[in-house]
């Protein structure tokens, strides 16, 4: 049994994308829908199959992530960061988001699933 999540942008991507190679009616009838990290079902072996972002997945203990969608059909979430003009501590701001850009911080966010943007500004 297949199993990904309702809500998010792994999901909402996930159900658009079967529908878009026209399995969305089959794999319908087989999945279960479920809001939250759908890895920990996998773990608990509800099901055998979990599709989610790789960083949610990785919440899940106990699976074994076996891949990604190929890179045509991926669909890449950014996250920014940004200071508001009338901030009261831009300075600061300015700070953490530098310190976010830190060679460290790439390395951890690896390790968190995630894939930095290099030289992003």
């Amino acid at each position: 049994m297949t199993h990904f999540s309702r809500s998010g942008a792994s999901g909402i991507h996930f159900a658009n994308l079967i529908n878009q190679i026209g399995i969305g009616d089959e794999v319908a009838r087989k999945a279960r829908i479920f809001d939250g990290v759908v890895g920990q079902l996998a773990a608990r072996g509800e099901v055998e199959i979990a599709v989610q972002q790789v960083s949610e997945l990785m919440l899940a203990g106990g699976i074994d992530i076996v891949g990604v969608i190929p890179e045509p059909l991926q669909k890449v979430t950014v996250f920014s960061a940004g200071v508001f003009a009338a901030s009261a501590r831009p300075a600061a701001a300015g700070l953490f988001i530098d310190a976010l850009r830190a060679p460290q911080v790439a390395a951890v966010m690896r390790k968190q699933g995630l894939e930095p943007i290099a030289g992003a500004r």
